[in-house]
């Protein structure tokens, strides 16, 4: 853990990130750091990929390489949480904001990827 938080001491020293940090769109999602350009990371996060696709198709007139994203990528896990006797993963689903919100995600994005795999529009509606 105490090697995972050296840079804390040290400050970041990886320009490309220091890069993408200085430039970025979003801020933290608070309002203590909120101001009126405010972009909140998940926004931010929708238009990267929209500016993502938009770049694939460009690339693919000049035979570029295209960006695939693959489970590395997104493949996190389902959260969990302790309970208040410290158990870990045991707090009821309901209880459980971010559990509750990752598998809504997931179905939404089940719901794209056959909108996608059929070639029909997606309107956000899906059960």
């Amino acid at each position: 853990y105490d090697k995972l938080r050296h840079w804390k001491h040290i400050g970041v020293t990886n320009k490309l990130l220091q890069d993408i940090m200085s430039s970025r769109s979003w801020s933290p999602d608070d309002e203590n750091n909120w101001t009126p350009e405010h972009v909140n990371f998940v926004d931010a996060f929708e238009c990267s990929i929209c500016k993502k696709i938009h770049q694939n198709m460009r690339n693919q007139k000049k035979e570029h390489l295209e960006h695939w994203a693959n489970v590395d990528h997104y493949g996190c896990p389902k959260p969990l949480k302790f309970d208040e006797l410290g158990q870990y993963g045991k707090v009821a689903p309901w209880s459980d904001f971010w559990s509750t919100q990752w598998e809504r995600q997931k179905h939404a994005a089940e719901a794209l990827k056959e909108c996608i795999i059929r070639k029909l529009p997606y309107c956000g509606n899906y059960k």
